[in-house]
């Protein structure tokens, strides 16, 4: 359960922390959910409004299909196994896992117009390449937005497209440091099944859900111009 939560908490503040995203983890607040016996849902979904800047492929879909949204399931899957009676590591561990959420939830939220990426890592640190990718997404859609608001505010001279590319790439980087800790962190109650992880992570997961739910970040709140309204 908490290496779950810490995993999906990092995704969901860094997500609602970005002007003009929401994100939704509740059927209540609009999370797609199954309608049959089996139930199935994904973890959080997010939107993203008409940007201002070239956003990500995956948060904003250049076809028709997923245009409702870009639906997110977290895993973190340890790679060691016992064969006989030995330790080996099954280097596509996270690869089967990501073929395998595909196809429990792709389908189904494809017929309602969402787009589905599972995110998923190793409890060695290992982060999928659909994970770096919406790491990336995630620092495109960061640093275009505080340049589009520097902008319009005129709090400073525009940065030119190579000075745009270096602090998307910075904030990528950051993003994907951060994310490897957590990562570790939520493998450590897995591996360890205690959750000395837990008085770092709790402080923020109470609090991250509630904001997540409304889509509000842990940071100051941005620029209204910016902000679609929230729930």
């Amino acid at each position: 359960m908490w290496c779950h939560q810490i995993w999906q908490g990092f995704f969901t503040d860094a997500a609602a922390n970005i002007p003009g995203v929401k994100v939704v983890t509740s059927a209540a607040h609009g999370l797609p959910h199954e309608r049959t016996t089996r139930g199935r849902q994904p973890d959080a979904l997010i939107t993203v409004p008409t940007p201002p800047g070239n956003y990500g492929p995956l948060l904003h879909p250049t076809t028709m299909a997923g245009a409702a949204g870009l639906t997110l399931d977290f895993t973190v899957v340890h790679p060691v196994g016992r064969r006989d009676n030995e330790y080996a590591c099954d280097e596509n561990a996270t690869d089967r896992v990501y073929r395998a959420k595909v196809s429990k939830h792709h389908d189904w939220l494809q017929d309602r117009n969402f787009w589905f990426v599972p995110v998923v890592a190793a409890t060695t640190g290992e982060l999928h390449p659909a994970t770096l990718r919406l790491l990336y997404d995630f620092a495109r859609l960061k640093t275009d937005a505080a340049e589009h608001h520097a902008a319009t505010n005129a709090t400073r001279p525009p940065l030119t497209s190579e000075q745009l590319c270096q602090r998307r790439g910075a904030t990528f980087a950051r993003l994907r440091m951060e994310a490897q800790l957590y990562c570790l962190r939520a493998a450590a109650t897995r591996l360890t099944g205690k959750h000395w992880a837990a008085p770092f992570a709790s402080s923020l997961l109470a609090r991250s859900r509630a904001r997540t739910r409304c889509g509000a970040g842990v940071f100051a709140p941005a620029p209204a111009a910016l902000v679609r309204a929230s729930c």
